[in-house]
């Protein structure tokens, strides 16, 4: 007890000090690789967070905060309202099981409860996003954690709405996006967002662009460029320490022979290319590329997609390298026009080679009842925010 009380002293006389602690600490300023989908996704709802990742020693917290995901790309996220209560307490993350009461392991102590109100998500294009006040958590008391144990947030949302009166019936699921990770020596890890040329950011360019003279839609072509790493821990034996990377591509012509052309640089501005006036050429020719052919899919519809393995393939991978972590990848697409024979070109996708995140100290369980006894015990990675503690 005078042990706990002199922690409790030391940390409240240090906070006036203290910087707030992002966690995962490797992306205090950059982008997580995946997002949240479980903050407020239900009108009523129980979500339980236990954190191993907090520095050591005691910590007197004041609050938490969350970001915008950059990752999901444009995507309509409903504004809604909750009625919100959140206690803390000790947790064990390496214990956590799917009886809520179980994982509370200290006298909880409630520091927030009142009305919240989540903005209609605006999509950011770069990341990360601010730590905006919109998904900043005030405590009403100030919890000191002394890090004897994981720090555990038990939430409850009741009395959701969805704002400008879209219906949120029953128990419905509506996304939310959130800054999270993927990763994990346990899991597979993938590149973080991709970056569209034209433009520059990270959403997907599907106007402006080639399109197919026989289609009948408004979207013009794209690629979608994807880098797959699976860490040592990972389920699959054999695919340990493996990877393997392939390109998308939409709105191309049905059974139709598709270029994919696979550079190691972008050239940003893009260059023309000759008989071409409906796409820049945004890989950088100077550089080291190669050639890869794939036939589109067969489809009733005049637009369709394909894909190209680059790194590995389907069924085939290569050993995973570090040394390569970083390095940016551009893809871009082409094929002959199938009414007038023209050649016609993809939007570009830039993305980088991944790095594994550690296996985190992180567990959630969550319900879609707030009042349950028990929920679902996640252990993916991608259930748990980047966040910020408030000091």
């Amino acid at each position: 007890m005078k042990t706990t009380l002199l922690l409790s002293i030391a940390a409240l006389a240090s906070s006036a000090f203290a910087q707030n602690i992002v966690v995962p600490s490797q992306f205090d300023t950059v982008e997580g690789t995946y997002y949240h989908s479980r903050f407020g996704v239900y009108p009523d709802m129980r979500l339980q967070w236990c954190d191993g990742e907090l520095p050591a020693g005691a910590h007197a917290i004041k609050g938490f905060g969350l970001r915008e995901d950059v990752n999901i790309g444009p995507w309509t996220q409903y504004g809604r309202k909750h009625d919100l209560t959140v206690y803390a307490s000790d947790g064990d993350n390496t214990a956590m099981t799917s009886t809520f009461s179980a994982n509370i392991l200290s006298t909880p102590t409630m520091v927030f409860s009142g009305s919240i109100a989540l903005p209609q998500a605006s999509s950011p294009t770069t990341g990360p996003a601010p730590w905006a006040a919109a998904y900043n958590f005030a405590f009403s008391t100030t919890y000191v954690h002394t890090g004897a144990k994981d720090l555990l947030l038990d939430m409850s949302f009741t009395n959701g709405t969805l704002d400008n009166n879209v219906a949120w019936s029953g128990a419905s699921y509506r996304g939310y996006f959130l800054d999270s990770y993927t990763g994990g020596n346990t899991s597979s890890s993938s590149a973080g967002a991709r970056i569209y040329y034209p433009g520059g950011t990270t959403s997907i360019p599907t106007t402006g662009g080639c399109a197919d003279s026989n289609s009948t839609v408004t979207s013009t072509s794209y690629n979608y460029t994807y880098l797959l790493a699976y860490g040592p821990n990972y389920s699959t034996t054999s695919l340990r320490n493996m990877m393997r990377g392939y390109v998308y591509g939409y709105y191309v012509p049905p059974s139709t022979n598709i270029a994919s052309v696979i550079g190691f640089g972008t050239n940003v501005a893009g260059s023309s290319f000759p008989g071409v006036s409906c796409q820049k050429v945004f890989v950088d020719l100077n550089l080291p590329y190669l050639v890869l052919f794939a036939t589109s899919s067969t489809s009733t519809l005049s637009y369709t997609s394909f894909y190209n393995y680059f790194l590995g393939g389907s069924s085939v991978y290569i050993p995973y390298n570090p040394a390569y972590v970083g390095l940016k990848v551009t893809t871009q697409s082409a094929w002959t026009d199938t009414g007038n024979g023209s050649l016609k070109i993809t939007a570009a996708a830039v993305t980088s080679y991944p790095e594994f995140v550690p296996d985190l100290k992180r567990k959630s369980v969550y319900s879609t009842s707030s009042t349950a006894a028990t929920g679902t015990l996640s252990t993916s990675t991608y259930y748990d925010t980047v966040r910020q503690y408030v000091k």
